[in-house]
């Protein structure tokens, strides 16, 4: 396999790769690997999506996989999706309220309001420019992190008007069409160990 003057293999840009990270691969990998992150699957568990599993410090958790977890605000999880403990997805590339598990660094997961860069002030402003960037910014906004908001405060008008106005209209969406297993019903949340 040839690598090009990126370091990536035939050429392609980093960009080009983490927009690969798809459903389907982050499920596959998931059944291979879900052992080495520490998870045990509870059997008959799942509900389209979503597993229930043991892990050793957070209990037994749901589980959703998805192919990025900034997918977390495109499906509009942060509106009603009250039973997940946890996400597992290719990679990380958002802020999320809940802990995530990266199948592109297995053995750790990322705690509930971790970047994978960290920290936001020290990155360079050309990385937000990128589509992880982008959406690793947009995340940390939408948790409210105050390192993004001074980020953010760093960039030009335009720009921090244009932010702004992506995270108020994520903000003020309607619920939309649930998720299997992602809303809770009376009664069936499962328990976080403490």
């Amino acid at each position: 396999m040839s690598t090009g003057s990126s370091g990536n293999p035939a050429g392609r840009p980093a960009e080009r790769a983490y927009k690969r990270y798809k459903l389907e691969e982050a499920l596959a990998l998931f059944h291979q690997t879900h052992a080495r992150m520490g998870l045990e699957i509870v059997p008959g568990s799942a509900i389209g999506h979503t597993y229930l599993a043991q892990h050793q410090e957070l209990g037994t958790i749901r589980l959703l996989v998805l192919g990025r977890s900034s997918e977390w605000y495109t499906y509009r999880l942060n509106t009603y999706a009250d039973n997940i403990g946890a996400l597992v997805c290719a990679t990380h590339d958002s802020c999320l309220p809940i802990p995530v598990f990266a199948l592109d660094t297995p053995g750790s997961y990322y705690q509930p309001l971790a970047t994978r860069y960290h920290p936001l002030s020290k990155i360079p402003a050309r990385f937000f420019r990128t589509e992880r960037g982008h959406k690793m910014l947009l995340g940390a906004l939408m948790c409210r992190l105050p390192e993004a908001e001074q980020v953010l405060s760093g960039f030009p008008r335009s720009t921090r008007y244009h932010m702004e106005l992506e995270v108020r209209q994520l903000l003020l969406r309607k619920r939309g069409r649930p998720i299997a297993g992602a809303t809770a019903s009376a009664g069936s949340q499962p328990t976080r160990a403490t």
